[in-house]
């Protein structure tokens, strides 16, 4: 029927069709025809399907993979069953033009599971890559060449609002027969569980006694078999080496290369100890890791790969990495390396705690001191002239210090602070980074800020790398992710031997439609002071292969409608900055059209325009006591 309707043009246009697929439509009886449906996996026959997997061949790369644009699937699978879908089978279908498969969002995340070129889990912040069949080849994010598949592994943990109340209008009405059924002394113990509701009764994972009850027995299999899977790869004979790498396998780029090898030669992986090295007084430490590498092609393989490995470590001389080789054998336990553990471990080892100051303490001070200070062994020093507000971004963190000060008039004590931490994060006004720069290069220690890279910071370049230290900037969203995103086209476009001939990038902090309730339709999540006098730049920006300047002064009278894909948002845009300062920067060879923009709601610039026109957005110190007398 999906057949007749889609290939022959019957169903209706400008509708979502939504199919669920059973058994029937996935597999069939090997050697039978493909419409015979009385040997179909359905019905009396599911439970010969299950028992005898291996007597069944897939289907659904024929009957449904060729009509459909997206496919959720979360079916259970292992070893045993044929996949949805493999690789040779989407391959095929690129090959015949058939590729109305556009999308695979892969609830069960089995990597190289029943998709079986899920290879790879995705995360919140990047949920999908791309799949293309006919290059054999996986790219990050959506790219138009392929499938783009998401694979979030802790998407449960990630219930949007709607979700979570709709879970709670469900729950509520049954807490009070939970109460009444429940021992009121203990009232998690369900003693009483086999006397509950059904629709509680059904959410038990285990007896009074502890036992799986009988809807989840099902976990008690997939155990065995997981165990299973653990003893087969523990019994496998001169088809798995261990590799130890000690060496400056990160800053020198190697281990990304060294995965690069494993991966084209059809190696899995396992990494059974990581242990990244700290500095000490300015010195890159060395890092040892130690891989477990799997290969059906055997010894030889393996032993291919290890040499390729170690050329490649001789190679790249910088990494002063040394390579060994530890071939798998029954009594590989009693030869394992004593410097790495047994179990699987990633870690930082130090004699000493990591130190981060955080010098500022506005608005993203404490989500910062939040993320980066999660860690036991770090402690995060928050700088700021506000104690109230220092004091709020400190106990963000799980260690941390407080400290009240003025930079620009304390400077000895900023230089101590300075001298005692492994990095600096500055988030001060862009113009205070320079005398913070100063200080760290005299006392070689890195910084990072989210701010453009003014001439005076560009002028420090030289010194630093005498110094030997790292200063980097520009890592906010704008400055910092549209550098992100912007590359990562770029480079896909080099890489297929493309050239840019027209560059557009747009972004914006904005609130919620429904937040954006005030006269700016705007709320300041970073420096208001910067959001003001970011609307008093000059911005500078390539159109039809002309320069176009735009002075300060006229900046929000430039607003225009944004037209682009979010166009239900009612947004504008304003030029933004000196776009050509990027072009080197990019890669870029004089492109007819290079522009960066700033996203707003429609009517900001206009409601800007006429607060600067009544002067509030000058510099100068107000000469009357009330907003009445100053307008």
């Amino acid at each position: 029927e999906l057949k007749k309707q889609i290939g022959g043009g019957g169903c209706p246009q400008h509708k979502v069709y939504g199919l669920i697929v059973e058994q029937e439509h996935m597999v069939k009886l090997r050697g039978s025809d493909d419409d015979d449906d009385s040997v179909a996996a359905y019905g009396t026959n599911v439970a010969h399907y299950r028992s005898s997997p291996f007597q069944y061949e897939p289907t659904f790369h024929k009957t449904v993979a060729p009509y459909i644009n997206v496919l959720v699937n979360g079916i259970y699978w292992d070893g045993r069953y044929p996949r949805l879908l493999e690789k040779h089978h989407v391959q095929k279908l690129f090959e015949e033009d058939k590729k109305s498969l556009m999308a695979i969002a892969d609830v069960s995340c089995d990597v190289n599971g029943s998709i079986e070129f899920l290879e790879q889990t995705t995360t919140i912040e990047n949920p999908f890559f791309t799949y293309n069949p006919m290059l054999n080849k996986s790219i990050e994010g959506v790219a138009e060449d392929g499938i783009a598949i998401m694979g979030v592994d802790i998407l449960p943990t990630e219930l949007p609002r709607e979700s979570s109340k709709h879970f709670g209008d469900a729950l509520i009405p049954l807490i009070d027969d939970f109460l009444v059924y429940c021992n009121d002394n203990d009232i998690c113990s369900l003693k009483c569980a086999e006397n509950l509701p059904q629709k509680l009764r059904n959410a038990c994972v285990t007896t009074s006694a502890g036992d799986l009850t009988k809807r989840f027995n099902y976990i008690d299999n997939l155990k065995k078999q997981c165990l299973r899977e653990k003893d087969f790869l523990e019994k496998i004979d001169g088809s798995a080496i261990f590799l130890s790498l000690e060496g400056h396998l990160f800053d020198s780029g190697l281990i990304n290369q060294v995965l690069d090898v494993l991966e084209s030669h059809n190696c899995k992986f396992e990494i059974k100890d990581c242990c990244i090295g700290c500095k000490t007084n300015g010195t890159p430490a060395k890092s040892t890791m130690l891989i477990k590498v799997y290969n059906s092609e055997g010894h030889g393989m393996l032993q291919t790969v290890y040499s390729k490995i170690k050329a490649l470590a001789e190679l790249i001389s910088s990494s002063e990495t040394t390579v060994r080789s530890h071939e798998e054998s029954q009594n590989f336990k009693a030869k394992k390396p004593p410097i790495f553990s047994d179990e699987i471990v990633s870690s930082v080892k130090s004699d000493k705690e990591d130190v981060v100051l955080l010098l500022g303490s506005g608005r993203v001070a404490a989500s910062f001191a939040e993320y980066i200070g999660r860690k036991e062994k770090r402690k995060i020093v928050v700088a700021g002239e506000v104690k109230e507000e220092v004091q709020a971004v400190a106990s963000e963190a799980k260690r941390g210090e407080v400290v009240v000060l003025d930079v620009e008039h304390e400077m000895p004590v900023l230089t101590s602070l300075i001298a005692k931490a492994d990095i600096v994060v500055s988030l001060l006004p862009a113009h205070m980074h320079i005398l913070v720069a100063e200080e760290c290069i005299k006392t070689k220690t890195n910084l990072v800020t989210a701010s453009y890279v003014s001439d005076a910071m560009k002028s420090l370049n030289q010194r630093c790398l005498e110094s030997g230290i790292t200063m980097l900037n520009e890592v906010g969203l704008d400055p910092g992710m549209d550098h992100m995103s912007a590359m990562r086209i770029i480079d896909e476009i080099h890489t297929n031997g493309g050239e840019v001939t027209s560059f557009s990038s747009v972004c914006g902090g904005l609130p919620a439609p429904e937040f954006a309730n005030n006269p700016l339709l705007y709320k300041f999540s970073w420096s208001p002071r910067g959001v003001l006098k970011a609307s008093g730049n000059d911005a500078i920006y390539r159109k039809d292969s002309s320069t176009v300047h735009i002075p300060g002064d006229k900046l929000l009278l430039e607003a225009k409608p944004f037209e682009g894909v979010w166009s239900t948002l009612n947004l504008e845009c304003l030029p933004n900055r000196n776009a050509l300062a990027y072009e080197d920067l990019y890669g870029l060879s004089y492109p007819d059209k290079l522009f960066r923009g700033t996203l707003r709601y429609r009517g900001f610039s206009n409601v800007m325009n006429s607060l600067k026109q009544l002067g509030l957005l000058e510099d100068a110190k107000a000469s009357r006591s009330n907003w009445a007398g100053v307008i």
